[in-house]
């Protein structure tokens, strides 16, 4: 197969790049905004109340223990502000292992077509079960309420959104969405795309404004070199590449699957393409690209350490040719700016 020769501008984070016009978003892929997972969906109003009645159902019949004693999970339902159809559940961390103490405040609501769903961590020391407990009220505070604004302030400026549409105001995409506002030290956003009814290629894009990265893709690509090469594969691209005058680096790489895997040994592809690996910072989010030819799509990848997802495996040929990527690949690296008013 060869890729679209036309291409798309897609919004992720606070950058733009163009993509083959038959690239589609896969569904896997999230986002963390300030400490507040988010997902958002397409949904009719009639699903949103059936999901909104059956996590309701669900959380009043949930339990926790501590010392053996039972108690709800949840503990109240308040509704969301005026403006925005939706609830937030003040429950209970659900692995049973804290009782009350750690709470997760988790938010449904429904907006113009879109389901949005949001969780944050929080903690409360002021069951009463816990009056004695001097470690827990040395060490934790109770911040529920403070959790509390800023799930709801997050939710606020979250509306749903079509993958190709570009947004004019300032703020971040998301995968499904765009929250509102200037940016933060604490946005992390990861999506996916791949060609419609093929299995084994896919693109990994993400964008993040935590911590700094260790290293650059050049450093870590070193770390896997033996791997590939006992593999019987071979880096055939290590280099500085700038874009749009940010600092970026490019990695590409070809191997043979594990051959105790017992399905045959067939040769896969990867492009791994970074801007500001050594920043992280609000005003400059990393940004990483991923090509994946001729791999089935797994859960995450080690974007720190350079390990390859040593589960991978290859079950057929790699739909593009190497030269079909590399080729794709030198039209979207350079299509890679920030969206104008994002910040």
């Amino acid at each position: 197969m060869q890729p679209s020769n036309e291409l798309t501008t897609r919004c992720i984070g606070r950058y733009l790049i163009d993509l083959p016009s038959d690239l589609v978003l896969n569904p896997l892929g999230g986002q963390t905004i300030d400490d507040v997972v988010l997902w958002v969906t397409h949904a009719t109003a009639e699903e949103y109340k059936t999901a909104l009645a059956r996590r309701t159902t669900q959380l009043t019949a949930a339990a926790v223990s501590r010392s053996g004693v039972p108690y709800p999970a949840l503990r109240k339902t308040v509704p969301l502000p005026a403006g925005t159809d939706g609830v937030l559940f003040d429950r209970a961390k659900l692995d049973g292992l804290a009782g009350r103490t750690a709470r997760v405040l988790e938010v449904l609501a429904w907006r113009d077509g879109y389901l949005l769903k949001a969780e944050i961590t929080g903690t409360d020391t002021t069951f009463p079960e816990e009056k004695d407990n001097e470690m827990l009220h040395t060490h934790l505070k109770t911040d529920v309420a403070e959790k509390t604004r800023q799930i709801i302030d997050v939710v606020s400026r979250t509306s749903g959104r079509a993958d190709r549409e570009i947004p004019s105001q300032q703020g971040v995409c998301i995968v499904n969405g765009f929250v509102r506002g200037a940016p933060t030290a604490g946005e992390s956003i990861g999506t996916i795309y791949q060609f419609a009814k093929i299995d084994n290629f896919f693109m990994r894009i993400a964008s993040t404004s935590l911590s700094p990265g260790k290293n650059s893709i050049l450093d870590r690509i070193e770390n896997t070199r033996p791997m590939i090469e006992k593999s019987k594969g071979k880096i055939f691209r290590k280099a500085k590449r700038d874009v749009s005058g940010m600092n970026g680096y490019e990695a590409a790489y070809s191997m043979l699957t594990d051959e105790d895997a017992g399905r045959g040994r067939i040769m896969f592809d990867n492009f791994i393409f970074e801007v500001n690996s050594a920043e992280g910072s609000k005003r400059k989010p990393r940004l990483s690209v991923e090509v994946h030819n001729g791999e089935l799509l797994s859960n995450g990848s080690d974007e720190d350490d350079g390990k390859i997802d040593e589960s991978v495996i290859a079950l057929k040929p790699a739909p593009l040719s190497t030269a079909a990527v590399e080729s794709m690949w030198d039209k979207i690296i350079p299509t890679i700016r920030a969206r104008p008013n994002a910040f």
